[in-house]
């Protein structure tokens, strides 16, 4: 899995494994009594004092996006407890790629390459893979010290942190498992099919799979439809026993990871299917997401039967094929369909 980010009209790939997280450049920052290549100076995250690298500078690139609107990816290299805030202009979304389908090349006369080196194809583009090894071995690169607090991989790191991708519907804010996610997919038109009946929409197509497509207000008992959206972004994930579904989105907020003991209570009260959540998790400003369980999720008979209907309509693209991917931050809004949604209350 990785996290596809924009880097001066260019796409560049980082391993979720090596993301803390995606946060919006801040307001302020501070600046550092040192001058070293691309560092922009320092912002407080938490309780975090973290150096800011402008990625564009550093790989020789240019940028016109005002740092107000650019992104922060908080990049992790576990082994050396080793951090970096790498500006870039946005994250475009999760990535799921065979490692199989990669390609390799050098420049003559030089050293490994810090991102390049590795690659794959993106709808006829070419996606660069940051090194993030080579990238804590630069000359002059500023670094914070993982403090013990800090987590480490997203995915499910040694201290039982997991990732999560934050998302809003409505005024649902859902934060689905990146470990059971397929792609993020833009706003796209909802297909007539047979199986667009109770929670299912419909069905989206995607890089030749057809992905049946469901109303997560019904699914997590926070409401449903008035009508069937004619399009709709959506987070679609992997079923355990094959195939895929996606949960329609308006928002792709960024990515957090925490752990299971550190998320709040779910009250009955807010849904009708309470057990598919872990738990709340609140971010620095107030804002609440509710915690998929992923496990119990994809194990719901509605969701196992969809799943099992995914259709490939071209037998060469595999489930894993590079995805399109919705910009997740700053956030991007999905407001342009038809159809009325209306949440519980």
């Amino acid at each position: 899995m990785y996290g596809l980010v924009d880097v001066g009209g260019r796409y560049l790939a980082i391993d979720a494994l090596n993301i803390r997280e995606a946060v919006p450049f801040p307001d302020s920052i501070s600046p550092l009594a040192v001058n070293l290549p691309g560092l922009l100076g320092a912002m407080i995250l938490r309780e975090d004092t973290m150096p800011l690298v402008d990625c564009a500078a550093l790989l020789g690139l240019s940028t016109e996006v005002p740092l107000s609107e650019r992104v922060v990816i908080i990049v992790i290299d576990a082994d050396r407890k080793q951090l970096l805030g790498l500006v870039v202009n946005a994250l475009q979304g999760m990535i799921s790629q065979d490692r199989s389908r990669r390609a390799e090349m050098g420049i003559v006369g030089h050293g490994p390459m810090l991102a390049g080196a590795q690659s794959f194809v993106r709808d006829g583009a070419v996606v660069s893979i940051l090194d993030p090894s080579m990238l804590f071995d630069q000359p002059s690169l500023p670094f914070a010290v993982q403090q013990d607090r800090s987590c480490v991989p997203l995915e499910t790191g040694a201290s039982g942190q997991s990732g999560y991708l934050l998302c809003g519907y409505q005024d649902f804010g859902p934060a689905f498992p990146l470990s059971d996610i397929h792609a993020t997919i833009p706003m796209v038109p909802l297909q007539d099919s047979p199986l667009a009946h109770g929670p299912c929409d419909g069905v989206i197509h995607h890089h030749g799979t057809e992905i049946p497509i469901l109303d997560s207000l019904q699914l997590f008992g926070l409401g449903g439809n008035f009508s069937r959206p004619e399009s709709s972004a959506a987070v679609a994930l992997r079923a355990p026993g094959g195939g895929l579904v996606a949960f329609g989105i308006d928002r792709f907020f960024g990515i957090v990871h925490t752990r299971t003991e550190d998320l709040l209570d779910v009250p009955r009260v807010i849904s009708g299917r309470s057990d598919l959540f872990s738990g709340i998790h609140m971010d620095e400003i107030g804002k609440h997401y509710l915690v998929i369980d992923g496990v119990r999720l994809l194990r719901e008979e509605v969701v196992v039967q969809l799943a099992s209907t995914t259709v490939n309509d071209t037998p060469d693209t595999p489930y894993d094929a590079a995805p399109d991917t919705a910009g997740l931050l700053r956030p991007t809004c999905y407001a342009a369909r038809r159809g009325t949604r209306s949440a519980a209350t």
